[in-house]
């Protein structure tokens, strides 16, 4: 009988699965629906800082270019569980199963990896939800191809209808020396002050929400 274990686990998965939430068998990386969310995002939409390097590829080696990018809260003023914790925003695949943006994952490969987005196409625009009223942010942005990286936490009071949009730019490069210098000043996560990852600057602007209307498809 335990060599059919398996297969009857993954049947009485599947069969079940309009009544589990994926998310909440996905393990630590899933994801959780935002409190206090008054049409307030954070905006990406960002374009390639690598195009100059990149004439010589093909435009769909141009498009395959992605980023990661992973954002926390830290919520002052939930009512709930979360209140004084630190919790991940990004949202699920299903959140942008419509974004068209050659990322999506299924539902068996959520099971396996990851139920939250935390993958995104260069020159796409995405809207994560965030929470209203204040809030502090700490936000990663990851470019493994080019091994640069960006870090920044920021305390920001957003109302109804207001979004953050977030900018990048490369800085200059810098010896494996200096890198740690700035990273130790710049509060990194331990972890990250030792990498020879050169330095993404991460500029942020709150702005009224554009219309929901304007949240289109990618058109890479």
């Amino acid at each position: 009988m335990s060599k059919y274990w398996f297969p009857i686990y993954v049947i009485i998965l599947f069969a079940t699965g309009d009544c589990v939430p994926i998310g909440g068998i996905a393990g630590p990386r899933r994801s959780f629906s935002i409190p206090n969310q008054k049409n307030t995002f954070l905006i990406l939409h960002i374009k390639d800082y690598e195009i100059p390097i990149l004439e010589n590829r093909t435009q769909i080696e141009k498009n395959k270019r992605s980023f990661n990018l992973y954002v926390e809260s830290y919520d002052y003023e939930a009512d709930s569980w979360i209140k004084g914790i630190s919790y991940p925003v990004n949202p699920s695949h299903e959140y942008f199963r419509s974004k068209n943006d050659g990322l999506y994952k299924n539902v068996v490969w959520q099971f396996f990896s990851n139920s939250r987005r935390e993958e995104f196409q260069f020159g796409c625009e995405y809207r994560i939800p965030l929470p209203s009223g204040v809030n502090k942010f700490t936000i990663m942005f990851f470019d493994f191809e080019k091994s640069k990286r960006g870090f920044a936490i920021k305390k920001i009071d957003l109302s109804e209808n207001q979004s953050i949009r977030v900018e990048v730019s490369p800085e200059e490069f810098q010896s494996q020396e200096n890198l740690r210098i700035i990273k130790d000043t710049q509060n990194w996560p331990s972890s990250y002050r030792y990498l020879s990852e050169q330095i993404i600057d991460l500029t942020f602007h709150v702005e009224k929400t554009p219309p929901s209307d304007s949240d289109l498809p990618c058109n890479l």
